[in-house]
Order: C-alpha cells, then structure tokens, then sequence
C-alpha cells in the first residue's frame, strides 16, 4: 500500500488545497486485499479532515484507485489477467500507470484547473479505480494546509464570511456562555472548528480579556512581589481595608494563607505582636468567622515562638493573641510562659531546660509554617513603646546595624541576626531555626518597617509576606540585587 502526496498551485495565491493524497496498492504484489482495507481508511480520513478545515477555505483532495497494471503487477501475472481480476470493471481490464497518472501530471493538472478558475470542483467520494468511470474526489473548502510537509504554511482569507463566523462564535462562547458543542451544532460545522473559531477570534485581536476588579492593583503587586524576592507567596491588602483599631487589616491576609494551607497534623509557629490591636489579633477574628461554615476538626499545632510575659503585670499578655489563633483553629497549643528578655544569659539556659519550654523550642524547630510580624528599630516600635526595651538597648541595636526585629531577635540590613548581650538575654526561637522552615510568613506595613521588611524578604527569613499596597510598592522600587 502507498500514500502519496501530489502538490498543488495553491501557493500562488489560487484557491487554498490540500496536497493531493493518493492510494494505491501497486506495494503490495497482491490483488489489492491490503488496498481495500486501507483506502477506505484513508478515504474517510481525509472526508473528515475536508469536514475540518472547510469553515477555513480548504480544498481536500483524494484519489484512490484500484488495481494498477504497473511492472510489479504484470509481474504476478505472468500468463495474463485473468478475468476475474476485471470482473466488474466496466473496461474489463486494469487501469495504466498513464491512465493513473503516477507521475503526478493528472492529478495536478485536474486540481490546477480547478484553482486557476475557481471553478466547482468534484464534492461527491468518487475513485479512480483502474479503468471504472469514477473520478478524482474533493471535498473543499479552506487554508493551505500540508499533510505530508513538514512545513505548513498559513494563509489567511480575507473572507467577510469567515470574519462573521469568528464573531459569531466569540459571541456566543464569552458572551452567551455557550459550549462549544453549542457552538459547533449551531454554526452546523465541527466541535473542534468550533474550538479553533474561537481560539482565533481571541488571538487575532477580536476578543479582548479585561478583568475588572477592586483588588486587579493588588493582585498585580501580589505577582510582582513573589517574582522581584522569589517568594512563594504575598499578600497585598489596600490600605483602605482597616480593622476595629483602624490598622491596616493584615490579619485577614493571615488568615487567609493559615486558611488555605493547613491541613491535619500541621505545626504553626507563630509570633506575637506587642501590640495586641494589630495583626494577630485579627487574624484570630477572621478564622473564627472562617471556622462557623465547617465542622472539620484538624489535628494541628499552635506553638509560640517567643516568650511574651511583659514586665508590667498590668499589660495584656501577648500570650492570649496566640492562644486566641489556636482556639479558632481548634488546635492544640504550646505556650512559653516566659518573659522575652530577662536578666542575664544562664536565665535563657535555666529557663530553655523547663520542660514545658524546651517542648515548645523542639516543636517550633519541626513548624511547617511560622508567621510572625516584623518591627523596626526607632523609637516608634511596639517593643520600646511598650516597655520591653529601653533607651540604652535600643541605641546599642542601632549601633550595632540593626534595621528590624522577628520574634524579638533582630537583623541587620542583610537579613543577618545581631549578636550581642540583648541577643544572649532573649528567650525566643533563634533566627536561623526560622528560616529553616518550609513555609516563613512576614506579616508587617508603613513606611517604618519598608527596611526591615526589606531584609527579612532578601535575606531569606521570611518567603512569604502579608503586607499593603503603598509598602508593597516602595519594596519594588528596589528590589533586590539578586533579582
């Protein structure tokens, strides 16, 4: 069995074709039992592929004869046809190679004509079959399409038909919300036509995609920001968006990460904020709200990643922020019921032995995901403000380089933690643990905190971030050198 492929005089500009195909079975040395299985394959390929491209100007060709009486098969017959061999033909003899045109010369001129003069070409499945009074077959309609050629060219009709039929179905797929089963029912051609009707009405300009949303800005930001730090994912919040206290509403970003991601058996280290009216507090709130529209219960862990005790018994406790997370998560939780700083460096040793406090240092190591907010080192952060450090600490950490603090420990413009005597005194989760963690959300906002938030995004101590838009923006004014 043979297929081959005769080219046409599409290329100049004339009506569009399909390389001719034709089948034969002179391969064979047979009587033609392998040609009869495959010819009507081949046949009923191309009618559909004609079904196909139709809606597109193409014109597919084929021509299938029978038994050619080339050498091979005068070969197989040394003493003569024999007669049942013609039974049937209305000649009663086979076809010619000359007659068949295996040089190509028939079926190009046949197709040539029809190109050049547009004129109707055959529609209806007909053979040449060697010496039957059949005819070349056609199917039409469409582009200039190669089956054989590895290049296939495209040339585009500038039909008004054609350009009604792609609105039409862009109609009806964006704005009917038609299948395009639908489509193709309607329109009477294919469902794959239909799908490449609206595949080109979109790529050729006709259909425009706009998205119209309050949060496009953010979620624009959003993008910008994970690609400029590397990160997994940011949160962008619009400054408009408040909580009661009227801070900027980063616990329902929180919320919105811890909501997505935690499934059972999840450890969450988190930090507090000295600052009870900001982040941690909200984020308690959100999922509380989140947690009435479900009854499943997961098998999580909430342990705190720095101790919080304030030195002023009567301040609220931090500690009930991430007690507050753990109750609307339903999770188990693990407190440090320590103070942040104390004293002297054997305290942190004695105290890091209790072992309710080791428990929680050996749970925080193994966090799947840590959140904690970050600070800045002026006399404006939460941690001076509110009493857990004072004048003589803060100006030896900005002696020593330091631009922001995480559970508070601080880092250095690079992302790098400051040594020294605070850093010895201080009972939480050292930094390096931190950023061992798969997951490592920064929850911070204002011009304040843009540097360190900054640092802690390029030296890799958080790989994610909740933040807001005008902070967002000055962090992409420069991004890191890395990026």
């Amino acid at each position: 069995m043979r297929c081959r492929s005769y080219p046409n005089s599409s290329a100049s500009g004339m009506w569009p074709t399909v390389p001719t195909w034709a089948v034969d079975g002179s391969a064979t040395g047979s009587t033609g039992a392998l040609a009869h299985l495959v010819r009507p394959a081949v046949a009923g390929y191309l009618k559909i592929l004609a079904g196909e491209l139709a809606p597109d100007g193409v014109t597919v060709n084929c021509v299938a004869p029978g038994l050619i009486l080339t050498p091979r098969v005068r070969g197989h017959f040394p003493d003569g046809v024999p007669e049942k061999a013609t039974a049937g033909i209305p000649m009663a003899r086979l076809g010619t190679p000359e007659e068949f045109a295996v040089d190509g010369g028939l079926t190009r001129s046949a197709f040539s004509r029809g190109a050049r003069s547009r004129a109707p070409v055959p529609t209806h499945p007909g053979l040449v079959d060697g010496g039957r009074d059949r005819d070349v077959v056609s199917w039409t309609n469409a582009h200039h399409v190669s089956i054989c050629s590895p290049r296939s060219e495209r040339v585009p009709l500038p039909n008004v038909d054609k350009q009604r039929l792609l609105v039409r179905a862009a109609v009806m797929y964006y704005g009917e919300g038609k299948t395009q089963l639908e489509i193709a029912r309607h329109l009477g051609v294919s469902r794959a036509t239909a799908g490449r009707l609206v595949a080109q009405a979109r790529a050729s300009g006709i259909v425009r995609i706009e998205i119209v949303s309050g949060i496009t800005r953010q979620v624009e930001t959003e993008l910008a920001l994970e690609s400029a730090f590397g990160l997994e994912e940011a949160v962008v919040v619009d400054p408009a968006d408040t909580d009661g206290a009227g801070n900027v509403d980063l616990g329902q970003g929180c919320a919105d990460i811890l909501a997505r991601r935690v499934e059972p058996g999840t450890v969450i280290g988190l930090g507090w904020s000295s600052n009870p009216n900001e982040w941690i507090a909200r984020t308690a709130e959100v999922l509380r709200t989140l947690r009435r529209t479900t009854d499943e219960v997961l098998d999580v862990t909430v342990v705190q990643l720095a101790g919080a005790a304030p030195s002023d018994p009567t301040r609220v406790n931090p500690m009930r922020t991430v007690s507050a997370v753990a109750d609307a998560l339903a999770a188990h939780e693990i407190l440090i019921a320590a103070p942040l700083y104390v004293d002297n460096p054997s305290t942190v040793a004695s105290l890091r032995a209790d072992r309710g406090i080791s428990t929680a240092f050996e749970t925080a190591a193994r966090a799947d995901i840590c959140m904690f907010g970050v600070g800045h080192v002026t006399e404006t952060t939460p941690l001076y403000a509110n009493g857990y450090l004072d004048d003589a600490g803060l100006r030896q950490l900005q002696e020593q380089g330091a631009v922001g603090d995480a559970v508070g420990r601080f880092f250095d413009a690079s992302g790098r933690p400051v040594g020294g005597d605070l850093a010895d005194r201080t009972l939480s989760v050292e930094l390096d643990v931190i950023g061992s963690r798969p997951l490592r959300v920064a929850a911070a906002a204002g011009p304040e905190r843009v540097a360190s938030l900054r640092a802690a995004l390029s030296g890799g101590l958080a790989n994610a971030v909740v933040t807001d838009t005008p902070t967002a923006q000055a962090l992409l004014e420069r991004p890191p050198a890395s990026s």
